[in-house]
């Protein structure tokens, strides 16, 4: 919803009070007066990095998720304090390797393979809006190991601080959503990964549950 909502706005124009709005000339074609086209690169923050964790170090349970450039949203966990990044949240994780982009707005330990982490230095740009626009550009072309140095070449739009801090209220509370299912996603695997070597082992016996299936109604 939240990438249908970016697209409606800054693709299609149709934010808040476009009827009223004036529309010039830019290099990406006709845009809202005020607003700006800018290279990704050239509204990167420097983010403070943290000791990054190998993926031979990985735990299987732990203190601190490690968020990774992998497909899931946390490839394990570690309890070195000394890779906890915290601040400043949300954060934007990159895979170079993959191009997956991730949206972490909790404590993590960043995977040491191929991770970026990116986030605007201008208010225009707050960091959902910043993740929206990102997941925009198609990297698919550039057929190579590393996807980084063709992100940061990119253009993107950077609309004035009311539209952009409209899009964030209306986007916050979807993105609270999607924190609690990836937590109790999360939750889910933990268990999962827990008690599936002990039923395998049989260390675990669950032949003298009473589990009971009760037929669906045709």
């Amino acid at each position: 919803m939240a990438q249908l909502i970016y697209q409606e706005w800054f693709v299609n124009f149709r934010f808040p009070g476009h009827e009223k709005a004036k529309f010039v000339n830019s290099e990406l074609g006709k845009i809202p007066e005020g607003w700006e086209v800018k290279k990704v690169g050239d509204i990167l923050e420097k983010v403070k990095r943290r000791k990054k964790v190998k993926k031979q170090n990985y735990e299987s349970d732990g203190t601190i998720p490690v968020v990774d450039q992998g497909r899931d949203f946390t490839g394990g966990y570690t309890t070195d304090i000394e890779t906890l990044y915290s601040t400043p949240l949300p954060i934007i994780v990159f895979g170079d390797h993959t191009r997956v982009l991730k949206y972490v707005d909790f404590s993590f330990a960043c995977g040491a393979d191929g991770t970026q982490l990116l986030r605007a230095n201008t208010e225009k740009m707050p960091v959902p809006l910043f993740y929206y626009a990102l997941k925009s550009i198609d990297l698919s072309d550039f057929a190579c190991s590393r996807h980084f140095k063709f992100l940061k070449e990119k253009k993107v739009l950077v609309p004035d601080r009311q539209t952009s801090g409209s899009f964030e209220r209306v986007v916050n509370p979807m993105r609270d959503q999607i924190k609690c299912l990836l937590n109790r996603n999360n939750n889910l695997r933990r268990t999962r990964d827990l008690l599936l070597p002990k039923l395998i082992s049989g260390e675990l016996d669950v032949s003298d549950l009473d589990i009971t299936m009760q037929e669906q109604e045709t």
